[in-house]
């Protein structure tokens, strides 16, 4: 693999800021845009040696509590999760994510109504490397601003050791 480098430019720090807070005092969504300060064209070519991450895992999973229909699929970056639950959509579910008992940034995820059920996808920071942290998926039903929760179901996940 070759990286080729054709530009390189930079901005003033100082400009880039106050032009991003007087963007952001107006409108919502509106754009803005900084001189560059410095800039340099060229034809820089470096060779890397690459080697691809190709490692793929099914994660183990354990310990279900009214969860169904899961399906995991983890490669060397990233684990991504399907699963349903037996609870409408509009009972405003949310999800919490512990890796050995910790919780972590959850992700976001996608649910989809399912009848009586609901199907969540979602995809977080598990690589099939980890064969040693288990993970707790835990799904639950919160409130309009998110201060009760009740919990709906969980499952652990775990990369099995070859």
């Amino acid at each position: 693999m070759t990286l080729q480098i054709s530009q390189l430019s930079w901005e003033d720090w100082d400009e880039r800021r106050t032009a991003e807070a007087q963007a952001n005092v107006s409108e919502a969504g509106s754009s803005f845009t900084v001189p560059t300060a410095l800039q340099y064209d060229g034809d820089w070519r470096f060779n890397i040696t690459y080697q691809p991450l190709t490692q793929t895992s099914k994660p183990q999973i354990t310990k279900v509590n009214n969860i169904e229909d899961i399906k995991a699929d983890s490669d060397a970056l990233q684990t991504t999760v399907a699963f349903t639950i037996p609870v409408r959509a509009e009972t405003m579910p949310d999800l919490e994510i512990y890796k050995d008992g910790v919780k972590i940034k959850s992700p976001s995820f996608t649910t989809k109504p399912k009848g009586d059920k609901t199907q969540f996808k979602l995809s977080f920071d598990m690589s099939a490397l980890d064969k040693t942290s288990i993970y707790k998926i835990q799904v639950n039903s919160v409130d309009e601003i998110k201060q009760q929760a009740t919990e709906i179901g969980t499952f652990d996940m775990q990369n099995k050791v070859s």
